[in-house]
């Protein structure tokens, strides 16, 4: 219960401070929201993705949030590098294979908001113009289920739901993301 109020006290300040994060344009004239390539960032991301997964998140998930990570960085950082923590050796282990891959909207790269969980479906909301709601009914089937619980964007306890029923990373992470691709 003590990591989950803390990685959940984590996110509400990644999610405050994301707006104050994000670099303005960079030189090929993305959005204000693009986010600049991580350069070397691999503990950084690793560490970020092993707190946004539950301690029994599946592997295909644990990779979604690696990808999810990546593409973030470094809007949202973390100091949870806990190297002997299970997770964290996961997540290291599918960012050493995937640490290019990203998500991405006609060619740039956004940030993507997220929450543990969703209320049976994500919500839109005018920071993220970009991110449309998505029906996310699995996680009403969660012990942790909060009806009055808003997420825009990707919902974490979903995308390991979806994962651990035959989806892979990339494919539970774009059913939240309609109109994006991965960029490999």
């Amino acid at each position: 219960m003590k990591k989950k109020l803390t990685a959940f006290i984590l996110l509400l300040l990644v999610m405050a401070f994301i707006p104050a994060l994000i670099v303005s344009r960079d030189k090929n004239n993305f959005t204000e929201k693009t986010i600049p390539e991580p350069k070397d960032s691999a503990d950084e991301i690793i560490s970020l993705a092993a707190s946004m997964c539950g301690e029994d998140f599946c592997g295909e998930a644990v990779k979604a949030m690696i990808i999810l990570a990546n593409t973030n960085y470094p809007a949202a950082k973390s100091s949870n590098n806990n190297s002997d923590n299970e997770i964290y050796k996961l997540a290291k282990e599918y960012y050493n294979s995937n640490k290019e891959v990203y998500i991405q909207k006609n060619g740039e790269k956004l940030t993507i908001p997220y929450s543990e969980i969703s209320n049976g479906a994500t919500v839109e909301n005018d920071a993220y113009p970009y991110i449309y709601s998505t029906a996310s009914a699995w996680d009403c089937l969660d012990s942790g289920f909060d009806k009055n619980a808003e997420c825009a964007g990707v919902s974490l306890k979903g995308v390991d739901y979806l994962c651990r029923h035959g989806f892979s990373a990339e494919q539970a992470l774009l059913h939240y993301l309609p109109g994006f691709e991965i960029k490999v």
